[in-house]
C-alpha cells in the first residue's frame, strides 16, 4: 500500500507459473494503474530500461535515447 501511495514500483519474485504477472496486471487495473513487464534477460544493462545520453557525431551533441 505504501509503494501506491508514494507511486513507488513493485516487484514480486517467485517460481515460474504461478501467476505473478496475471496477479500483478489484475492489481494494476483494480487500481487504475499502468501495468509494464520487463523481461530481463543476462545481457540486460540499466540503460536498456532507463534510457542513456548517446553521442550524434552529425549535430555534434548527446541526444537522449
Amino acid at each position: 500500500m505504501v509503494n501506491i501511495l508514494s507511486n513507488g514500483n513493485l516487484l514480486f519474485e517467485d517460481y515460474p507459473g504461478l501467476a505473478k504477472t496475471l496477479m500483478t496486471n489484475t492489481f494494476a487495473d483494480a487500481l487504475g494503474c499502468d501495468f509494464k513487464r520487463v523481461q530481463f534477460t543476462p545481457d540486460l544493462l540499466p540503460a536498456d530500461i532507463t534510457g542513456t545520453n548517446i553521442y550524434d557525431a552529425k549535430k555534434g551533441e548527446f541526444t537522449f535515447k
